[in-house]
């Protein structure tokens, strides 16, 4: 009996490997640029990004991407649009992973006002998971000072790499952000000031 316990062990933990597989991980995906595509959110000059030491993460950074409403608010600042671009690297072979996307800003909402962040997410070559759903702040949350607020949105990301012309892959948004107010006298803003992006935990698939 003492000399069938390893073997049972043994067959055991065989058949968990075979029923719970681990995905290996994969080498990191970079970030080589990020560009505007246009948009009184993202006008040319007032669009500019950083990278992370280990080109990792980028760092989007938006000078006018806010809008407001209220009696001295200019009626073309309720609504603002922002496309852009970020090239990122992949190794060769077949990654999947997880674009995260964390928008963040500053918010002031009076009485009655909500906010909303929207966004198309494309990428080429390659396939994304679901578009995040629309992000809303309300008065509830946001009223009375303001304050600063950060988001996260997760795409769901698959690559296969066969040769070196194909590892940089083009991921685009088309970016909307917009208030609601119940009148013209109650005053709000919201702005995307920054948006770090990423692809977290890349496996092979």
């Amino acid at each position: 009996m003492r000399g069938l316990l390893p073997l049972v062990f043994s067959a055991l933990a065989s058949a968990a490997a075979i029923a719970e597989p681990r995905q290996a991980a994969a080498p990191p995906v970079t970030v080589v640029s990020a560009s505007s595509l246009g948009g009184n959110g993202c006008p040319t000059g007032k669009f500019s990004y950083t990278l992370s030491i280990d080109k990792t993460v980028g760092t989007l950074i938006f000078d006018v991407y806010r809008g407001y409403v209220g009696p001295t608010a200019p009626p073309d600042s309720r609504e603002l649009f922002c496309d852009f671009a970020v090239v990122f690297r992949f190794p060769l072979g077949c990654t999947a992973g997880t674009i995260t996307a964390i928008p963040g800003g500053y918010i002031q909402l009076g009485d009655g006002i909500n906010g909303t962040f929207s966004s198309q997410y494309t990428i080429s070559p390659g396939t994304l998971g679901p578009n995040p759903a629309n992000l809303v702040f309300t008065s509830a949350q946001w009223g009375g000072g303001g304050g600063d607020y950060t988001e996260v949105q997760a795409i769901s990301v698959k690559e296969n790499i066969r040769n070196e012309n194909e590892r940089n892959v083009t991921f685009t948004a088309r970016s909307r952000l917009f208030l609601t107010a119940p009148g013209p006298d109650v005053t709000g803003q919201f702005g995307v000031d920054h948006l770090d992006i990423s692809i977290s935990q890349p496996t092979v698939c």
